[in-house]
């Protein structure tokens, strides 16, 4: 799945807002330390949200697949063997979600999925 993922980022092409600040910043190159301009202004700001957003996705994926499967084998003596199927099942869904959020922007995938 890593190789099919790689060569999807490879062939896909940057959005045109990126590649307007990527050219803008070539432009300004400055000789400041990139280490330094991300703890300052917008990019503070920036790293911070997204430093939430996948602390609190990350937390979620925890949520929703270690303690419902632990549940699922102790109590409701499901067999270990179809946890793990539904979790691959529930991954395979995730996969082309995810793909997706390129195409229809990350903010509205994840508010869709959210919902």
């Amino acid at each position: 799945m890593a190789f099919v993922l790689f060569a999807y980022a490879r062939k896909t092409a940057e959005s045109q807002a990126w590649a307007a600040n990527k050219a803008k910043e070539e432009q300004a190159a400055k000789t400041r330390s990139p280490l330094r301009e991300l703890f300052r202004g917008d990019n503070l700001r920036s790293l911070g949200q997204v430093f939430l957003l996948m602390t609190g996705i990350w937390f979620a994926i925890q949520m929703l697949t270690v303690a419902p499967s632990g549940l699922l084998i102790s109590y409701l003596h499901l067999p270990s063997r179809s946890v793990i199927w539904g979790i691959l099942a529930a991954n395979v869904v995730l996969f082309p979600v995810t793909c997706s959020s390129a195409r229809f922007g990350r903010r509205r995938t994840l508010i869709v999925c959210g919902i």
